[in-house]
């Protein structure tokens, strides 16, 4: 084993348990630098106590830090941890700027204003550059600082998370733009996760789409999507002559695509998806705008898909039956 490559027992190292990379650590001087490096590639802080160890351990051994790919702070930068706060310019967004150049990802639940704040602060001061992923921005309180940051990687990020209920991204003074010019700045995305209200058909985002032909999963879903019959309903574009994309993954609401035109719509431009993800108000789904065709042709095109979850909004563990699935497309086909 230890005249095995050092990318070999990286792929193996990745598989373990943090305890059993501290094992490996002490059987040679190969295994050491390999199990290190795997054991600090990826950090899970889910306590102030590892908060503070991992810092120290950071001051203690800068060297280890160029080692973090993926720093996971559950919920330590929600507000709620005064533990980052006493730490002064320790603090753990800090030491991981100052010590690990190499961070593409950071995950946090529900992060506050302050670490938006802050983590925009070392981004201009010329630190994280190569962030790729960032948390998702909690909508009600941070989405302007999320824009803000967003901005300052858009060399780099390869997710990005879009709020716009009634304009919020175009009216605000970060960025006075509608939304394709905006998300065109970023070079390098393969996950766009939009949350609007401004859309009410997945027709009316092709053009996003069609700029966007790298993307590899899309997630479209419509804040106002129990005011529809309150506000103006838009009219469905025709898109004629669809350029199908290679996007693996796309979730969206059932409204979005809830009629023969958006159906056919869906299966000429994603014909290679890998999983597919709907959430609609009740199962099972029904609408009466939907031909009994176009039903049937959707029914063989989910079938194809590997992974689809369909699911109520009143009941998120509720999907659809395979077996029932399979009996409705023999059925139509009889």
């Amino acid at each position: 084993m230890n005249n095995l490559p050092a990318e070999v027992l990286l792929n193996v190292f990745f598989q373990l348990t943090q305890f059993d990379l501290r094992q490996c650590q002490l059987t040679s001087k190969k295994w050491y630098m390999t199990a290190t490096k795997t054991l600090y590639s990826k950090v899970e802080t889910i306590n102030d106590n590892q908060c503070r160890d991992f810092v120290n351990r950071l001051r203690a051994s800068p060297k280890l830090g160029r080692y973090l790919k993926c720093l996971d702070a559950k919920d330590q930068f929600n507000g709620h941890h005064r533990y980052l706060i006493r730490l002064g310019k320790y603090r753990l967004l800090t030491a991981v700027s100052n010590y690990c150049p190499n961070i593409t990802n950071i995950i946090a639940e529900i992060p506050d204003c302050a670490f938006w704040s802050q983590l925009h602060d070392e981004i201009i001061q010329g630190r994280m550059k190569n962030i790729q992923y960032l948390p998702e921005p909690f909508y009600h309180n941070s989405s302007t600082f999320y824009v803000r940051t967003s901005l300052l990687l858009r060399k780099s990020l390869k997710r990005l998370t879009v709020f716009d209920s009634g304009g919020l991204i175009n009216q605000s003074d970060v960025y006075q733009k509608a939304h394709q010019p905006f998300i065109k700045d970023f070079l390098k995305l393969e996950e766009l996760n939009i949350h609007s209200g401004i859309y009410q058909k997945i027709t009316h985002l092709n053009t996003i789409i069609q700029d966007f032909r790298h993307l590899k999963s899309l997630s479209i879903y419509n804040l106002d999507n129990y005011l529809f019959s309150r506000s103006s309903v838009q009219e469905e574009p025709v898109i004629s002559n669809i350029l199908s994309c290679d996007i693996r993954g796309l979730e969206c609401n059932w409204q979005l695509i809830n009629s023969d035109n958006q159906l056919m719509y869906v299966m000429q431009m994603f014909p290679n998806l890998y999983h597919l993800k709907i959430l609609c108000e009740r199962l099972p789904i029904q609408s009466p705008s939907i031909s009994a065709g176009v039903q049937v042709q959707f029914l063989h095109y989910i079938s194809k898909i590997p992974k689809v979850n369909i699911q109520s909004i009143t009941q998120a563990d509720t999907s659809v039956d395979s077996l029932n699935l399979w009996e409705v497309i023999e059925e139509a086909d009889m």
